[in-house]
């Protein structure tokens, strides 16, 4: 999980950590506890609340107690000892809020997060940053769409680099040429593993290929159903909009070379601030929940001691 995402997920269950107490004759009521636990157990996937949800978890019943007003009565020990548990969560989520923001640069509402794909090379980096280069520029930079972008910065602590789109209206429409990549990387995805296949039993063998006349015929065949593929999203992509023959075909090669970038692993992201319209129009990409708290260590250990 990058930095970013992290970080909105503790902002926002962080907010919803609160507990109200009040006299009940000679017990306390407390408000909001079960809200507050619904939140702190959507934050145990970052593995950092272990201890305190076992805390939690002894005090027994009042743990799994669920009512529609969410209020519960307890003596005064166990309200004493359920404000103290709240604060040393609450207390835990800022410090980790803190340190991720002096940590990240500021992400603009126009900004695009690139995943990278696992490389074990620098020449596989940068064969992926100039396709990367090729594509926003032939999505964006035509005459009609007017858009420019330039490097922003990485996720610190992770494969995140961060693209800053110069207008909303580019955003959008590098948004929907985006989506358009991932259903053509998704639906001409057995075309490309026949054709794969195709190629290293077959062409490689230069006598078998001499003696099959239908290979070309074939790969042609794989070919034509691609492009099929990317002519009818390419469609949905300018639908409503009237696009020179020249922007047009800039826009099927900039979703052509995103769509190969998705089949190497790539995921695109608008910016957690992004208007609605541009989110929308991005496609959604499984979230990946990898060794969080290895991520919290990490950035923990490496942060500069002031």
């Amino acid at each position: 999980m990058r930095l970013r995402d992290m970080k909105y997920m503790l902002d926002k269950y962080n907010s919803q950590i609160a507990i109200t107490v009040s006299n009940s004759g000679h017990k306390k009521m407390i408000t909001g506890l079960q809200k507050s636990l619904n939140a702190i157990n959507e934050l145990s996937c970052l593995d950092f609340l272990d201890d305190d949800i076992k805390r939690f978890e002894s005090l027994g019943n009042i743990y799994h107690l669920r009512s529609p007003e969410d209020k519960v009565e307890v003596e005064s020990l166990i309200s004493n000892q359920i404000v103290s548990y709240i604060n040393i969560v609450k207390e835990k989520l800022n410090g980790f809020i803190t340190l991720i923001d002096k940590s990240m640069s500021k992400q603009d509402k126009n900004t695009v997060s690139v995943k990278l794909p696992n490389f074990n090379t620098l020449d596989e980096l940068e064969k992926f940053t100039k396709k990367l280069n090729k594509a926003f520029q032939s999505g964006i930079t035509n005459k009609e769409i007017d858009g420019q972008f330039n490097l922003q910065g990485f996720d610190t602590g992770s494969m995140w680099m961060e693209i800053l789109v110069s207008s909303s209206a580019a955003l959008l429409i590098l948004g929907k040429i985006i989506d358009a990549a991932q259903k053509i990387a998704i639906n001409s995805q057995q075309y490309l593993n026949a054709k794969a296949l195709y190629e290293r039993t077959v062409l490689q063998n230069e006598q078998v290929k001499k003696q099959t006349e239908a290979s070309d015929a074939f790969l042609e065949g794989l070919q034509k159903s691609i492009n099929a593929i990317t002519d009818a999203e390419i469609k949905n992509v300018i639908e409503g909009s009237d696009y020179s023959a020249e922007a047009i075909g800039e826009i099927k090669k900039s979703a052509e070379l995103f769509a190969g970038l998705i089949n190497d692993g790539a995921q695109f992201h608008p910016s957690l601030d992004a208007p609605p319209e541009a989110v929308e129009a991005f496609p959604e990409s499984p979230q990946s929940l990898e060794e969080p708290q290895k991520l919290l260590e990490t950035l923990t250990e490496n942060f500069p001691k002031e």
